[in-house]
């Protein structure tokens, strides 16, 4: 989960995320194979001190409503949210995502910027770090696999809704949605708005941004870093001092 923090500290949290369900499952060959055509990823340092966030376990809901609703970040163990989710490695999801379109995007690095150019109002002239197309994941598989030796990355970013397979609909409905509408009452954040799968090879980040609405991050395979910095460092940050409008990024 990232969400605002009160914290006036200086520093910033960095930890990686854990399986939504307790350890990923052994690594297919699928994604063994996909995996060693990539450089192994290098460790994300700061110039400054970080601290790994608290992790609190979702059987502790007091504790970790308390927390929540200071505005603290935090690593949630032992959660059932997405366990039926905890099954989708590349192989599963290129049986049962169905043919439908997914949104893929391309570049020449690793480092994936997000942009929206209905941000970029003043309508100046900005060249697109990477591509956008619509591709079936049976497709994205195939680009994985090739892209190893093209110095080519790709990174897949899909709604889950209605349009992937019967399948991922059924585990998606099975997802606990009791226990998350809970929370997000409890934190008065407002309607369930959207749910993403993103999928990457390794090394694939996305530079320091910020998000436009609280989220709830459940990593299912392999592992994240995820570096977060408090509200009062914003102006450190220096957003948009060199960068076009239609960046999100800080």
């Amino acid at each position: 989960m990232a969400s605002n923090s009160a914290d006036p500290s200086p520093r910033s949290w960095s930890a990686p995320s854990p399986a939504a369900n307790g350890p990923a499952p052994v690594e297919p060959d699928l994604e063994r194979e996909i995996c060693a055509a990539f450089p192994s990823p290098v460790p994300v340092t700061f110039p400054f001190r970080t601290r790994e966030l608290p992790r609190i376990s979702a059987d502790d809901q007091d504790k970790l409503m308390r927390h929540m609703q200071a505005g603290r970040p935090v690593v949630i163990t032992n959660s059932s949210l997405c366990a039926p989710a905890a099954r989708w490695d590349l192989a599963y999801l290129g049986k049962h995502m169905g043919s439908g379109p997914c949104h893929v995007y391309t570049g020449p690095s690793p480092t994936f910027r997000d942009f929206d150019p209905a941000k970029n109002q003043g309508g100046y002239h900005f060249d697109t770090p990477i591509t956008s197309s619509q591709r079936t994941f049976a497709r994205f598989i195939d680009m994985l696999r090739k892209a190893g030796g093209q110095n080519k990355f790709h990174y897949l970013q899909q709604a889950l809704n209605d349009t992937v397979g019967a399948r991922l609909v059924q585990d998606y409905l099975g997802f606990d949605w009791e226990w998350l509408r809970s929370i997000v009452v409890a934190l008065k954040w407002g309607a369930l708005n959207s749910n993403t799968l993103f999928v990457g090879p390794p090394g694939v980040h996305t530079p320091m941004h910020y998000d436009e609405y609280q989220n709830l991050f459940a990593q299912l395979q392999g592992s994240k870093q995820c570096t977060l910095v408090p509200p009062s460092q914003f102006e450190a940050m220096r957003a948009y001092r060199f960068v076009p409008s239609a960046y999100r990024l800080l």
